[in-house]
């Protein structure tokens, strides 16, 4: 193959029980406005009808199945083992992209190898989506450009090259973006044209439990990534992490002109943002004090 037969960019996308969210999300990157070609790679590990959603789009979006249950840093290892193209974006597949998306990534990476992006609220109507937005995303939702330490992975690219010197996405249930990030010595550049809209879980009791989820997995990840700083050390003080992070969202509410939907969800922020806490209460705990640095996830 020629090198001009190749694409631009590589779209990987895991995906497992999608079928809710996987075809807005396809329909939102076939439509992108630009003239640079690029490829589309899911890999599912779906027990529902996923693959048969993305089946219908087969001229345009390369499926990658696997029959085993596979958590998110392993399904996006295998497509970056699919990808043809110098840069590998990715989103996840409850997440719209803007229709300048892979335009607007290509340009930042003339400059820079590990590009982030503007995280959007796709349940504005929800409290209980908007607020696990808000716990989950709220300072990715500010527009400035700027250099970072990490991004979620629903809006990140790499080049390559990125991954031949510093390795892949580990195998954990939620951080790995963040082990790798830890990884790579330069700053993530963080661009506020590249943005996606993330469709929230907006049932209360699932948004609760995905917070608890968040937390344990935040500790796991700091844990492996070596960066447990002086919470780890003084674990009385993790009780009081929630206060803070409730200022740093309202803050970051302000920056994006949210203050009105913060406003809405402020009471199941704090108890999302509390569910956070016990879990990285529990994680730093249990994966400290063993030094397990087992994957599996919480129940």
């Amino acid at each position: 193959m020629h090198h001009s037969d190749l694409p631009s960019i590589s779209v990987v996308i895991p995906s497992y029980n999608s079928s809710g969210t996987i075809r807005r999300c396809l329909e939102s990157i076939i439509a992108q406005t630009t003239a640079l070609t690029f490829e589309v790679i899911v890999v599912d590990s779906s027990t529902d009808d996923t693959a048969d959603i993305v089946n219908e789009y087969a001229s345009k979006v390369v499926l990658v199945r696997s029959q085993t249950r596979l958590y998110p840093g392993p399904a996006r290892n295998l497509g970056i083992e699919r990808a043809r193209a110098s840069i590998v974006a990715f989103t996840d597949s409850d997440c719209i992209v803007d229709a300048d998306w892979i335009e607007n990534i290509n340009r930042a990476h003339q400059a820079h190898d590990a590009v982030g992006g503007r995280i959007l609220n796709g349940t504005p109507r929800n409290s209980f989506g908007t607020a696990l937005y808000l716990t989950e995303f709220a300072e990715f939702g500010v527009s400035r450009d700027r250099l970072v330490s990490s991004v979620p992975t629903c809006n990140m690219s790499y080049k390559k090259r990125v991954f031949e010197k510093y390795g892949t996405f580990p195998d954990v249930f939620w951080g790995e973006e963040y082990i790798l990030n830890t990884r790579i010595l330069e700053k993530i550049f963080f661009s506020g044209d590249v943005v996606v809209t993330h469709l929230n879980r907006t049932a209360f009791g699932v948004a609760v439990r995905h917070s608890y989820k968040v937390g344990n997995g935040c500790a796991l990840s700091r844990i492996l990534a070596k960066r447990q700083g002086y919470l780890f050390r003084y674990k009385f003080l993790i009780p009081l992490i929630w206060g803070y992070r409730f200022l740093k969202i309202v803050a970051n509410s302000g920056r994006a002109g949210n203050l009105i939907g913060f406003t809405m969800a402020a009471p199941f922020v704090l108890i999302d943002l509390m569910a956070w806490n016990l879990g990285f209460l529990k994680g730093a705990f249990e994966y400290g004090r063993s030094g397990d640095s087992s994957p599996h996830e919480v129940s």
